[in-house]
């Protein structure tokens, strides 16, 4: 069976967890912090990277910094 692991982030923090099926949680694997914060986060097709765009703009507010990251 592949491993499921779920990626999560909170301002620029992106962090990996794996899932433990018979525990019913998620165990924190690691974390990276990025320029900015996380607006969108995708696979590669070959599912061995993942791309990342972090940006410190938002509605009104024009990005002063923004950044693609491969994972």
């Amino acid at each position: 069976m592949p491993k499921t692991v779920y990626y999560a982030s909170i301002g620029p923090t992106l962090s990996l967890f794996d899932l433990d099926v018979e525990g019913a949680a998620l165990i924190k694997q690691s974390s990276v912090t990025l320029p900015a914060n996380i607006q969108y986060a995708w696979p590669h097709p070959s599912r061995r990277s993942l791309y990342v765009v972090s940006s410190n703009g938002g509605p009104g507010s024009p990005a002063t910094r923004i950044a693609r990251t491969p994972f």
